[in-house]
């Protein structure tokens, strides 16, 4: 008896909510599509109900209304844009009209139109408009303008199948969108450099062009990266070159720091006494750090040029600064007033030293992901 009365209770409030959704709708001229899929669906069920008609007939005049003020919003447009605009508005309007074709004679009732014929031609007039942008932009033969024709003849690939001489000018602006990148060995400008780098400057290189997937391994993207070596023993193209340049490096003098924290400890001043009464005393000590550390910073600059043009691209500088420091912890008063913590703290003094070579590695390390994302996103498509 229970589930029943919570299934009528159930029906009970989905009928007053599609009555309160009806009555919003000749409120405010607004349907949604969830109650225009079930007075569709009312319709099916029953052909005969006059009500489910009538507000079936109202919900389709309003919806159908707003997608042919948005086809004929760009009908007569000339732009690329509006020619787009069109495909896609009458799209949704077909759409549309097929969907009621689901329900049952919700078609014939409804007096539901036809655009397919107009969506065929809009794409051919739109196909044409793009393929001839698409067509000049590879005439340009640079990589940015190639870059953007496939984008104009993707679109057109979704419209049309086999338009004009569409799969050769895709092959042109594939060919001519590819970026051929050299990476230059990193050097150094405005300083001593000494033989660090000199003998970095290879790996570094070598690691960019791993990381950005190299000359032959990268297929996906459209770039293709390699280093001086490539370029020579196999003749490599080049659009770009990129040099990443070590603008400053330097290491501080060495530096101290000392902080001084007191701890105390309440103790039993005569922990064998048995009396009740007992004498506290206080222990006191000082627990001292000592920090010795230099800190090594640098600046690596990426210039990127294109050398088709003999422009500069772009260039930017990324610099990183490494702490390297050593501790020593020791106390001034009463040892039995540290904890086990402070305790464990405590460290013995040792000869302050340091391998300036590290110290640059670190920082070069630490600016190395900043510098090969920086190339990726400039030469990927």
């Amino acid at each position: 008896m229970k589930n029943i009365y919570t299934f009528t209770l159930f029906i009970l409030i989905s009928v007053l909510a599609g009555c309160d959704s009806v009555k919003q709708m000749y409120k405010t001229g607004q349907v949604s599509d969830g109650l225009f899929n079930k007075l569709l669906s009312g319709y099916a069920n029953n052909a005969f109900d006059t009500a489910n008609q009538s507000q079936l007939l109202y919900a389709y005049n309003i919806l159908n209304n707003q997608y042919l003020n948005n086809v004929n919003k760009y009908k007569n447009g000339t732009t690329l844009a509006s020619k787009e605009s069109l495909v896609k508005s009458l799209s949704t309007l077909n759409s549309f009209y097929k969907s009621i074709g689901n329900y049952g004679n919700a078609t014939q009732f409804l007096n539901v139109g036809n655009v397919a014929s107009d969506l065929s031609i809009a794409k051919l007039s739109a196909a044409d408009a793009w393929y001839n942008y698409a067509e000049d932009l590879v005439k340009r033969r640079d990589v940015q303008s190639s870059r953007t024709a496939i984008g104009a003849i993707n679109k057109i690939k979704g419209w049309v199948t086999n338009f004009r001489d569409l799969e050769q000018l895709e092959h042109d602006a594939y060919e001519q969108a590819i970026i051929y990148v050299l990476i230059e060995p990193l050097r150094t400008e405005g300083f001593y450099s000494g033989n660090f780098y000199n003998n970095r400057q290879d790996g570094f290189t070598r690691q960019i062009v791993q990381d950005l997937g190299s000359a032959w391994n990268n297929t996906s993207s459209f770039y293709r990266v390699y280093d001086n070596y490539t370029e020579y023993y196999r003749n490599m193209p080049t659009n770009w070159v990129v040099e990443p340049v070590i603008t400053e490096m330097s290491i501080s003098p060495i530096r101290n720091n000392k902080t001084v924290r007191t701890v105390t400890k309440q103790v039993d001043a005569n922990p064998r006494d048995t009396s009740k009464i007992k004498n506290t005393v206080t222990l006191k000590a000082n627990i001292i750090t000592y920090e010795t550390y230099v800190i090594a910073s640098g600046t690596v600059e990426v210039r990127i040029t294109d050398v088709n043009i003999n422009q500069r691209v772009d260039r930017r500088s990324f610099t990183e600064r490494y702490t390297y420091k050593q501790t020593y912890v020791t106390y001034e008063g009463d040892k039995n007033a540290l904890s086990k913590e402070d305790l464990a703290l405590l460290r013995p003094r040792q000869e302050f030293s340091f391998d300036e070579r590290n110290l640059k590695e670190q920082v070069l390390m630490d600016i190395y992901p900043s510098v090969v994302n920086y190339i990726r996103n400039k030469v990927r498509f």
